[in-house]
């Protein structure tokens, strides 16, 4: 591999997680999606807006201060939540220089009966 390529591989990350919640999808879905739920254990410093295709929400956390815009590329109630930011520090001040997008893709699968729900990032 040539260092054009290997640099050219290292451009773009990704990985999947994902695990299961003792709720049933809905609610699950409702924990993402609604910014007052979503606060409580995520964004720390608050969300502003709940995660509607084509909003434009923000995120603080309070071990990184300064909210910062969320956009809202798709979301199917009870199902799949996808959210991009910018990248990059004209995007979030200190954090990684690469300019560019990361996307998030929330998948919400039910399970047993909607007893549990498979949670896939």
């Amino acid at each position: 591999m040539s260092n054009a390529e290997h640099d050219a591989a290292l451009t773009e990350l990704s990985f999947t997680v994902s695990g299961y919640i003792s709720k049933p999808a809905e609610q699950t879905y409702e924990a993402v999606a609604d910014p007052e739920q979503l606060s409580r254990y995520f964004t720390t410093g608050g969300a502003q807006g709940r995660l509607t295709e084509g909003a434009t929400v923000t995120w603080d956390f309070a071990d990184f201060p300064g909210a910062f815009p969320v956009r809202v590329v798709e979301s199917t109630p009870s199902e799949k939540i996808v959210i991009e930011w910018e990248s990059g520090e004209s995007a979030v001040e200190g954090a990684a220089s690469t300019p560019g997008h990361t996307r998030v893709v929330f998948e919400f699968e039910p399970i047993d009966d909607n007893t549990r729900t498979l949670v896939t990032i």
